[in-house]
Formats: C-alpha cells, sequence, structure tokens
C-alpha cells in the first residue's frame, strides 16, 4: 500500500508543474495589458508613462520565460504578489476567506453524506416500493433544479414567509441551514442514484449468492460486500465533489452574501484582478488534483485488485 501511494505521489508532480505553466500563461497571453488593469483598478490615468513605469514595475518587460520562472519561485514560497484592488498580499486575502468557504463546504458535505448514504441503500434494498418510486422522483427533480432557484426559494419560504432562519452573512449555526441546504441538495440527488445504481448491480453478482450461500447474515453480506463494492463510483463522485464545493459555491455565496473566496474571485475576474485569479485557479487546481489522488488511495482501500495492480 505504501508503494502505491509513493508512485500515486511522483506522478502528480507534472501534473502540478503542467498546471501552473497553463495557470501562468493562460493570463498573461489573454486580450488586454495586466499594467493596464492595474492603473484602472488603482484609479490612475493610464499614459504611456505611468503604463511603461507599471510594466517595469510588475516585470512585465521581461521576457516571458523569466517572468515565470520568478512567478513560479514567489508560488513555492506562497507569494503571488499583491492585489490590483486591494493592494494586500494575494494570499493573505485568501487565507483570510477561505475558511468561511471551506465551513459552508465541509457543512455541505456532511449533510450530502448523511442524507444521500441512508437513502441510497434502503432505496436499492426495497426496490420498486413506494419508498424506492419516491426517491428516484426526488432525485430526478433536485437534478434538475438550478440551486441559485432553489436558494431563492428556500430564502422566501423560511425567512421571509416564516421568518425563521436568517438570510444573509456568517455567523451563528442558523446561517449555515438555508446556504449549505442549497448547494448540497444537487448533490444529494446525485449520490443517491449512483449508490442505488451500484447496489443493485451489485446485489446481482455471484459473491452474493456464495455468501448467502454460506449462511452470512444478510446484514453482514450488505455492509461487508455489497455496501463495500458499491461505494467505488460514490467515492469517485465525492473526489470530484470536494473541488466543486469549494471553487463552484459561487452563486450560492452570491445569494445569501456568504463572505467566502467565491465573490471575491469572481469580483478579481470582473476586475481582471491577475495576482487573485492565478492564485484561485492554481489552488484550486491543486485541490482538484489532490482529491483525485485521495480517490486512488481510497480505491486501492477498497479493491486490493487496484492496489495490486498499482503496486506491480
Amino acid at each position: 500500500m505504501v508503494d502505491y501511494i509513493v508512485k500515486r505521489l511522483l506522478s502528480i508532480i507534472p501534473v502540478l508543474f503542467g498546471i501552473s505553466v497553463i495557470t501562468f500563461l493562460m493570463l498573461r497571453l489573454a486580450p488586454g495589458d495586466p499594467a493596464e488593469a492595474y492603473l484602472r483598478l488603482s484609479q490612475i490615468p493610464a499614459t504611456e508613462a505611468t503604463v511603461q513605469a507599471v510594466r517595469l514595475e510588475l516585470g512585465l518587460d521581461r521576457p516571458l520565460i523569466v517572468q515565470y520562472g520568478d512567478w513560479l519561485v514567489k508560488a513555492l514560497m506562497l507569494d503571488f504578489g499583491r492585489s490590483y484592488a486591494t493592494h494586500r498580499p494575494v494570499w493573505d486575502e485568501m487565507m483570510f476567506l477561505l475558511p468561511a468557504t471551506a465551513e459552508l463546504a465541509g457543512v455541505s458535505l456532511c449533510t450530502t453524506l448523511a442524507v444521500s448514504l441512508p437513502v441510497g441503500i434502503l432505496s436499492a434494498l426495497y426496490k420498486e416500493s413506494w419508498f424506492d418510486h419516491f426517491c428516484r422522483l426526488l432525485a430526478f427533480t433536485s437534478a434538475a433544479m438550478p440551486n441559485f432557484w432553489l436558494g431563492f426559494m428556500l430564502m422566501y419560504f423560511f425567512a421571509f414567509q416564516l421568518d425563521l432562519l436568517p438570510t444573509l452573512g456568517r455567523g451563528s449555526w442558523h446561517h449555515f441551514i438555508l446556504p449549505a441546504a442549497t448547494l448540497s441538495f444537487g448533490y444529494i440527488a446525485t449520490y443517491i442514484r449512483l449508490l442505488r445504481i451500484s447496489m443493485l448491480e451489485n446485489l446481482e453478482q455471484p459473491f452474493v449468492l456464495y455468501a448467502r450461500a454460506r449462511g452470512l447474515k444478510e446484514s453482514w453480506v450488505i455492509g461487508r460486500h455489497v455496501l463495500k463494492c458499491a461505494l467505488l463510483p460514490l467515492v469517485t463522485a465525492l473526489g470530484m465533489s470536494i473541488g466543486h464545493l469549494l471553487s463552484g459555491s459561487v452563486i450560492v455565496e452570491s445569494i445569501f452574501a456568504w463572505p467566502g473566496i467565491g465573490r471575491f474571485c469572481v469580483s478579481a475576474i470582473l476586475n481582471r484582478d491577475y495576482p487573485v485569479v492565478q492564485c484561485f485557479v492554481l489552488m484550486m487546481s491543486i485541490v482538484f488534483v489532490m482529491a483525485n489522488l485521495f480517490v486512488d488511495i481510497a480505491y486501492a482501500w477498497l479493491d486490493p485488485r487496484i492496489r495490486l495492480k498499482g503496486e506491480s
């Protein structure tokens, strides 16, 4: 198992290098001059002299490969420069806002797992029952429902009509309910459908028949054999969801005025705040890569055939 993990860790090094190159070039080769964006956000007239002075200050007059090398060295030391809009260090801004987004993503993920796991298992075990039909209807409905519309509906009923929950900001645990429910509702539908289909497929496998023929308890067959194999596609979805919850919560953060990293980065994209955008893209790319690494490790733990194949 250790050899497999070491090989997977070594394999992500070229991936991270490629991500850094794409992140740097994506903005440098985009239309527009970063120096002009810096002057505009600083409310300084963009004359020829000021543009040249800013280009010299930001190092934009040097060759592209030199700029990339300097940016990469600083990025490894967590120095992404200063924001063009706030003039504060980008990494400090990100670390100040990241806990709010991480908390919201964590609560949403726990809510998703707490609801989808038992519902998906029961839906598969009681196939074609009224409970199964209800769960499938709920899954299809939630998968087709835009989360921004759901957020407004939850806000209207539970905040404006019933006056039960707060709508804006981040404070007590009451503030988590509406945004977490909005963010997790679509993932609940996906997880229920994946787990139900995987459970039904594994229930038809010969090893289930052999386990029952050996006289094993039904709870042991379901919990130790069927569920363990059925979790593989769910683990894949879980790995992708971690990155999506962190990077894709911008709509929910905007609806509920959640002081997270998503709103800050959308504002940076609109203002062409290059250092913030580069830091955000690189950070989220690393999150996705590490989430996929954890998925591979979980796969190897759940299914020894994957581990043995990787070690060979």
